[in-house]
């Protein structure tokens, strides 16, 4: 699910969440030793894809200037644990083709 409110037409605030459990699945309790490492669920939990961003955006007429929160993880590990999580900058500008402007598009 995808949410975003755009305040004046200038800023923009995005909050985008994913679950996907992985039904045709299983979890062990004792894993390979190549993924041993990576740790093991102790064969609880059902293997899920989980993806939460939020964030900001600047929106002007020439670029899209934005920050934002970002974790994610695929694991059978309780859905509330998020283990990889970053911070992004991020520049959206509109590329010309043929001589024609892309506006940006709130």
């Amino acid at each position: 699910a995808e949410v975003r409110l755009v305040l004046g037409r200038r800023v923009s605030l995005d909050v985008e969440g994913v679950v996907a459990p992985f039904l045709l699945s299983f979890t062990e309790t004792r894993p390979s030793p190549l993924l041993s490492e990576l740790g093991s669920t102790g064969g609880q939990g059902l293997p899920t894809w989980r993806r939460v961003s939020f964030g900001a955006s600047y929106i002007d007429p020439s670029m899209r200037i934005g920050l934002s929160f970002f974790a994610a993880e695929l694991s059978g590990r309780p859905i509330t644990l998020l283990g990889h999580q970053a911070m992004a900058l991020t520049f959206d500008f509109p590329l010309t083709l043929d001589g024609m402007k892309a506006p940006i598009e709130p």
